[in-house]
Formats: C-alpha cells, sequence, structure tokens
C-alpha cells in the first residue's frame, strides 16, 4: 500500500509549518558564541585560507616578508617569506530526525493532525542545534587549558583535511600552554596562569602580559594585541562587570581611577562550567577564535528506506578552533 499523499506534498507542508519556526526560535535564541569568536560562512576563506564548504576550512599561514627602510633611489631589499602553523576547524553537523510513520498519513486530517507535532519537534531541535554551538565555543576556552589536549574538542579532522595535532591546537600544544611556540622562531610565550582570581589588579596585569609580552607574531617580531573581551561564567559575571564598569577601583582605599573602566566587554557564558572561577581574556580583533557557521538551520524530508516512515530532519554546521594564542589567555584554570 502506498502513502495516501505524494511525498513532495508531505515536504512542501513540512517546509511551510518548520521553517517559519526554525527562523523564528533560532532568531530568538540569545547565542553566545558570536560575542566571543570571529565568525565566518561555511563556504568563506580568509587571509590565504580554503574553505571547503561544509565539510570545514583550512589555513596554511603564511608568514610574509620584513618591511625594511631603504635610501631613495635605491632598490627594495629582498625577504624571506616563509610558512607558518596549518590552522584548520571542521565543520560539525548538528540535527536530529523525527520518525512519522506512513500511517499517520492516510487520514484527512493528516495536516491538522501532524502540523502540531512538526512545530514542536523543529522549535525544539533547532534550540538544541543553537545549544551546541554555544558549547562546542565554550569547550574550546575550558577544554584548551588541558595539558593532556582533548580530543573530542579539538579534532579538527575531516574528509580530505587530515588534522596532525590530534587533541592538541595548532602547535601542538594546548591552546592554553605556558610554553607555546612561534613556527619562524625560537621565542616561546605563555597564555595561561593556572592560579590567578578575577580582580582589577589581576586584569591588569593580563592585559599588560598579552600587550606587551605576547604581542609576537610567528617571527617573534612585535605586533599589535589588543585585549578587551573578558569572558566568564555565571559566577562571576558580577565581579567581572564590576570591574570594568566602575569609574573607581572597587575596594580601593584612596578611590583611586579604574584605569579598566570601559576597556573591557563582559561575556557571560553560562557554557562555562569545567571551573566556575575561571576566566578568560580575548584580543578580538586579533581573530583568537575562528567559528564557522551554516546560520540557520536546514530542514529535509525523506522517506526511510523500508518505505514505511516520513523522516524530518533538521540540521546546521558548525566548528570553532583557536586561532591565534598570542590572541587569547585562561586563569584561574586546572591544566588537568
Amino acid at each position: 500500500m502506498g502513502f495516501s499523499v505524494a511525498l513532495n506534498d508531505i515536504s512542501n507542508l513540512v517546509n511551510s509549518i518548520g521553517y517559519p519556526v526554525a527562523v523564528d526560535r533560532y532568531r530568538a535564541y540569545p547565542a553566545v558564541f558570536p560575542q566571543f569568536t570571529t565568525v565566518v560562512g561555511v563556504d568563506a576563506a580568509t587571509g590565504e585560507g580554503t574553505s571547503d564548504g561544509l565539510l570545514g576550512h583550512r589555513e596554511g599561514d603564511f608568514v610574509g616578508g620584513v618591511a625594511a627602510e631603504v635610501s631613495f633611489g635605491q632598490p627594495l631589499q629582498a625577504s624571506t617569506a616563509g610558512n607558518g602553523y596549518l590552522r584548520q576547524v571542521k565543520g560539525r553537523k548538528y540535527g536530529g530526525e523525527l520518525i512519522v510513520p506512513r500511517e499517520a498519513f492516510a487520514t484527512p486530517q493528516w495536516q491538522r493532525t501532524i502540523g502540531p507535532r512538526i512545530e514542536r519537534f523543529v522549535a525544539s531541535t533547532v534550540t538544541s542545534i543553537a545549544q551546541r554551538k554555544d558549547q562546542l565555543a565554550a569547550d574550546v576556552l575550558q577544554k584548551g587549558t588541558l595539558s593532556a589536549g582533548h580530543l573530542a574538542t579539538f579534532d579538527q579532522s575531516y574528509s580530505g583535511a587530515p588534522w596532525a595535532n590530534g587533541a592538541k591546537s595548532y602547535d601542538n600544544l594546548s591552546a592554553f600552554n605556558a610554553a607555546h611556540t612561534l613556527a619562524l622562531s625560537s621565542t616561546t610565550f605563555s597564555n595561561i596562569t593556572v592560579s590567578l582570581a578575577l580582580s582589577a589588579t589581576n586584569l591588569a596585569t593580563v592585559q599588560q602580559t598579552m600587550m606587551g609580552t605576547n604581542n609576537l607574531d610567528e617571527r617573534g617580531n612585535k605586533t599589535l594585541i589588543i585585549p578587551n573581551v573578558l569572558v566568564v561564567p555565571p559566577g562571576l559575571m558580577n565581579t567581572a562587570l564590576t570591574i570594568v564598569n566602575s569609574a573607581l577601583v572597587p575596594g580601593s582605599a584612596n578611590n583611586d581611577s579604574n584605569t579598566l573602566q570601559g576597556m573591557f566587554r563582559v561575556v557571560t557564558n553560562p557554557f562555562l562550567s569545567d571551573d566556575t572561577d575561571a576566566w578568560y581574556v580575548l584580543a578580538s580583533d586579533s581573530t583568537p577564535l575562528l567559528a564557522i557557521d551554516s546560520g540557520e538551520p536546514t530542514i529535509s524530508t525523506r522517506e526511510t528506506p523500508d518505505g514505511q516512515s516520513i523522516a524530518i530532519g533538521v540540521w546546521a554546521y558548525f566548528g570553532c578552533a583557536p586561532w591565534l594564542h598570542q590572541g587569547m589567555y585562561a586563569c584561574n584554570k586546572a591544566t588537568s
């Protein structure tokens, strides 16, 4: 016995009901990850990067020449270029399916009876997809301190693009590490302090470290790093807002002027749950974290192989990875 209605009619109904719900629910969700990552579309390339569409994005960081002063009338000096670290982020497919038995379409009222189920399924799945995106971006921070790495978060391999670093970041170290290396220099730097509670003094210390010590390009030359984002779990939200918004230094004996006022944007991330007193500083203009995002979820309809059911799918692609260790710093977070 065949279906009482054509698959194309079912697909049209699913789309007419599902897409308005999907768009409304996705746009209403207060996504956290865009507040502290650089987000590009799944088909976008950055710099010398190569986009592999939904699969992922990779960039062999080409380190160009160094400018040198030349006398008037003299030719420019030749400089040696080089290749930096391979940076890569894979697109992860998040989604789910609703399986509807064929008998559900055998009644004249099938549109009225199945419609509400489709709405509820799409709404809940879209919210879950949005939450998975936020969780992955948060894990890049909180799992990034683990010295052993974290395979589920940092394995960026995808079809046609293997990832040699396994559970580690692009320099084959944890994303936050006390001895990060540079591609074309023997200089090392640290972007983690394991024991450092959030305070105005400690935030200023991290700010100066990022701007004056870690501000290095892959050759070890000084560059511009401007930390401006403070990412905290909910338990540190009030402390963070007080530090960056007060006109005077909180708790100071002499009512000193607060030099940090207005210098940081606080992002409260409820998906940071590994350590409730850990905090992270980012320099957003330096693209410390890159995210690829397909945006609003897609809805699909198919017949199951046995012909007995219709599968309604909702899915999206997302990926996130460290892109510049010098532009990120972790504090008060364990390495194991």
